[in-house]
């Protein structure tokens, strides 16, 4: 099942057609609580890829590396903007150059296999650091930087990250005490490295994202998802 996105004139008409059936005051029989648990049945694909040309991706997608998509989409279309956050927006070109550049840091500092953590709050740093680690063959663990430092630690120590990636000096680490723990300020990257050794293939099978339960019933659990099953949840 494909759900798809309404066009913004068709989502006008049905709301005011369901605006117009409001309960009379008084009408106990079905109350406005009712009617909403009771939406319109409205066509699947109605403004979706039916009207629209849809190129379908094909059934090898998952099967190739995100970095070797990224290469493809830079080539073909260079100067598109590929990340804009209202602040900043740069073309597929430039994110190329940042995620590879990145992903040379990050295979400097972190040993093969060795899990890197994201203290990054969102903006367009947060997939350059996603794709670089990726394209570094490097699992990633993103922390989120308002979470508390018992957490911080807790996930830090458990999933044992030796490079933590942020922004600015490294201050925003201050919930986080790890010995050897190394830190990338991934605003530097923005020139790629001249002497750098080309990066070598990764898996697509390999452990690519590891998310952290809540922890509401107990200490926070790491979930490992592969890039294949990334790039299947593209697919789909």
């Amino acid at each position: 099942m494909q759900l798809q996105r309404f066009p913004d004139e068709s989502l006008s008409k049905h709301a005011k057609a369901f605006a117009v059936r409001r309960v009379p005051s008084g009408d106990l029989e079905e109350s406005a609580e009712a009617l909403w648990m009771k939406p319109p049945q409205l066509p699947l694909d109605l403004g979706g890829p039916v009207d629209r040309p849809f190129n379908c991706l094909g059934a090898e997608f998952a099967s190739v590396p995100a970095i070797a998509h990224l290469n493809a989409v830079a080539k073909r279309f260079p100067n598109n903007v590929a990340i804009s956050d209202d602040t900043r927006q740069i073309t597929y070109s430039d994110f190329l150059i940042r995620v590879l550049t990145l992903a040379q840091a990050i295979v400097t500092a972190a040993p093969e296999g060795g899990a890197v953590g994201l203290l990054l709050r969102h903006s367009i740093w947060h997939p350059i650091a996603m794709l670089a680690c990726m394209a570094a063959g490097r699992p990633m663990v993103p922390l989120n930087p308002r979470d508390p430092d018992q957490r911080l630690a807790h996930i830090t120590a458990n999933a044992r990250i030796s490079v933590l990636i942020g922004q600015g000096d490294g201050s925003s680490t201050k919930g986080v005490h790890e010995d050897g723990l190394r830190w990338i300020d991934i605003t530097l990257a923005n020139e790629p490295f001249g002497d750098a050794a080309p990066l070598e293939p990764v898996s697509v099978d390999a452990p690519a994202l590891v998310l952290y339960t809540s922890g509401s019933t107990g200490q926070p659990k790491g979930v490992v998802n592969s890039q294949r099953s990334l790039l299947q949840r593209v697919q789909q």
